[in-house]
């Protein structure tokens, strides 16, 4: 009969399996030790190729990016903060931070005319618009990385893609996969009907509605009843071809205006009369001599309050934009005018709260500041 393994045997076969894991910790403490090292080597040459060539990832959108994919494979992130290594060898933590601004800005100035959900393609285009003055260019992938870091901001501020069209969310609407479908089959002509959502679609009628009547309740579409097939189309800016701009720029060639009325045909169908009662200065031009564009020297000026400026005013206001301020002797020299006649103006500006007074001088002169043409904002002014 063949004896069973002893004590012996299994305290044998134990004292061997130990060994082997003891092997096997060795080997994979020698493969992550070389690792470290060899992604220690790398970083080391990645922060050598980063001084090297700082100017051309500030300045080159694409060697910027190639740049990105280098430090993804190795784990390091240069944007993961503002205040770290790369962003003071790079500079590039405040690029991304001060893009991230501007595209909350053009997201909040547009959302009243595509509900939130704008094309990547025409954000993009209008961040380059406002940073042409700027040396670094902008790509596609710079605004990505920028709106990722937007993400600390809530749910609002979001990359979807539909079809083969990216669209940056920045309102906390959640898009299931009906409204989805529609979005991607309104990239052909930028709006769809019920009767095409149910053909193309197999949807049924109320399924169409329904996904239809959300969109147009989040601000996503627009409605159009102005055809003779008595169709209703629900335009979709997000995905549309025709960017705003060139929509205005259309109907000026044939002379539509789409904003003279916030009660007439157009205003109903785009809901854009409203959008531009709220941001238009010219338009409140209706409620009264209160509101109005006005040149001064080579700056113009919004005027929001009733008070009537005069050639004389209009004169020490032009004289001020050099500095900000004026005093009497400089009215006086300047302008060739007497001591009266340049009090009697700057107190009137006084009185309608366009100037404010600065004693606090050595040499005694009073300073007549004008906060709406002085290079020092109201925002630095306030800070101050």
């Amino acid at each position: 009969m063949r004896r069973r393994p002893g004590i012996g045997g299994l305290q044998t076969a134990a004292a061997a399996r130990d060994q082997y894991r003891l092997l096997g910790e060795n080997v994979a403490k020698l493969r992550t030790d070389l690792m470290k090292e060899q992604l220690a080597t790398f970083r080391s040459q990645l922060e050598d190729f980063a001084r090297k060539h700082k100017n051309d990832i500030r300045k080159n959108p694409t060697f910027r990016s190639q740049f990105h994919e280098m430090c993804a494979k190795v784990g390091v992130d240069p944007l993961a903060s503002n205040k770290g290594f790369w962003a003071e060898l790079l500079g590039i933590g405040d690029f991304y931070y001060e893009i991230g601004v501007q595209i909350v800005d053009i997201c909040l100035a547009t959302r009243a005319h595509n509900g939130g959900l704008i094309n990547l393609q025409e954000l993009c285009k209008l961040l380059r618009q406002r940073r042409k003055s700027d040396r670094e260019l902008v790509s596609e992938d710079d605004c990505l990385r920028a709106i990722s870091k937007l993400k600390v901001l809530g749910s609002g501020f979001e990359v979807i893609s539909v079809g083969k069209k990216k669209l940056v969310r920045s309102v906390p609407t959640e898009l299931n996969k009906d409204h989805n479908q529609i979005l991607e089959l309104a990239q052909a002509q930028g709006f769809v009907t019920v009767d095409e959502v149910e053909r193309r679609l197999s949807w049924t009628s109320g399924r169409a509605i329904d996904a239809l009547d959300t969109l147009l309740d989040d601000g996503l579409a627009m409605i159009d009843d102005g055809h003779r097939d008595g169709k209703r189309r629900y335009w979709f800016p997000c995905v549309s071809s025709i960017t705003s701009s060139q929509f205005h720029e259309m109907c000026a060639k044939v002379g539509v205006d789409p904003l003279a009325s916030n009660k007439g045909f157009w205003a109903e169908l785009l809901g854009i009369g409203d959008f531009y009662y709220e941001i238009e200065v010219h338009f409140f031009q209706v409620l009264g001599s209160g509101f109005e564009v006005i040149s001064v020297g080579k700056k113009k000026l919004v005027r929001s309050v009733p008070t009537e400026l005069n050639k004389d005013h209009n004169q020490i206001l032009e004289l001020a934009q050099a500095q900000g301020f004026v005093t009497v002797d400089e009215v006086e020299r300047q302008l060739s005018w007497t001591s009266g006649h340049a009090i009697d103006a700057l107190d009137t500006l006084l009185d309608d709260g366009l100037a404010m007074i600065d004693d606090g001088h050595r040499d005694g002169k009073r300073r007549y500041w004008f906060p709406c043409v002085s290079s020092i904002t109201s925002s630095v002014l306030a800070d101050s």
